[in-house]
């Protein structure tokens, strides 16, 4: 099979996201990086993920051949069941590393925590939750955010045996980020973009990505290289806001794909707290890799 059809049903380009994801909640935790049982970690997130899109496109089908045909179910380049076994596979071999990742990490070792058990088994829930219910669900927002908030919580599980209060901060900056991101994504068609009248102004969803540039404010006084990936989140807000609701139709999605690339950049924050002027870059690239992988494999 064409490699081409793989990179599409994973939408690989937003896997640097996850990645960033992996690191803060490990950075959080007290983690040293690098150490083992990183590697197979952020691997299996990846992986995760791959399989999170796979088993989307699955449950959206139907969908896609009535409205998104070039999705290669619905272009038939490759069957429906082929696609979902391919899903279930990826998300044996991800279970099977996180295990390793768990028994390899020194923080977690003699740790008697169950918590990377259940926090693996809520993200895999929680993705099939979304895939199967976030058409025409009011709350699919809320559940996406809680697959990427139970990849935090399973960092954290696996590569230190504890959940300390800075991971959940930052899962806190992270649901607020995600809700809007979620919400706009699904209801951007509502704003009439072509005449300018916007009956529609979603201020609360705009505020909740407001949110995490609050807390880089005040994480920024004590750490100054907070404020790169902080104003770099800013220019991401104010221009995906802008496309929204004052750009062409075709900007959808260009909005919605700055805004995933964002994550990045909402990491960053915690990454440049704890990790100070390395932790601010190293989610810089991430963002710049994401954004620079969306021009050849659509991230939404």
């Amino acid at each position: 099979m064409n490699l081409r059809i793989h990179l599409s049903l994973g939408r690989v380009s937003n896997l640097p996201t996850v990645l960033t994801n992996v690191l803060v909640a490990g950075a959080l935790a007290g983690v040293t990086f690098p150490s083992n049982g990183w590697l197979p970690l952020a691997s299996a997130m990846c992986i995760f993920y791959i399989a999170g899109m796979y088993y989307n496109d699955v449950c959206d089908a139907e969908y896609d051949r009535e409205h998104q045909t070039h999705r290669p179910i619905a272009a038939g380049l490759i069957s429906r069941e082929r696609v979902e076994a391919f899903a279930i596979g990826y998300t044996c071999v991800a279970f099977l590393l996180v295990y390793v990742a768990r028994m390899q990490a020194p923080l977690a070792q003699g740790s008697g925590s169950a918590g990377w058990l259940v926090s693996t088994l809520t993200l895999i829930t929680c993705i099939v939750i979304y895939d199967r219910h976030h058409k025409h669900n009011r709350f699919s927002p809320v559940i996406m955010a809680a697959c990427r908030l139970s990849v935090l919580l399973t960092s954290s599980y696996t590569l230190s045996g504890t959940l300390p209060p800075p991971v959940l901060g930052a899962m806190l900056a992270m649901f607020c980020w995600l809700i809007g991101l979620t919400y706009f994504a699904k209801h951007e068609q509502n704003m009439n973009l072509e005449t300018g009248s916007h009956r529609f102004k979603p201020h609360w969803a705009l505020m909740l990505l407001c949110l995490p540039l609050i807390a880089g404010v005040g994480l920024g006084t004590t750490t100054p290289a907070v404020f790169l990936p902080l104003g770099l989140l800013c220019w991401v807000v104010y221009t995906a806001h802008t496309l929204l609701t004052h750009g062409p139709s075709a900007s959808k999605g260009r909005a919605i794909a700055l805004l995933i690339a964002g994550i990045c950049l909402i990491d960053g924050i915690f990454l440049a707290w704890v990790w100070g002027i390395s932790g601010a870059l190293a989610a810089i690239v991430a963002f710049g890799l994401t954004l620079f992988l969306q021009r050849w494999v659509a991230g939404t």
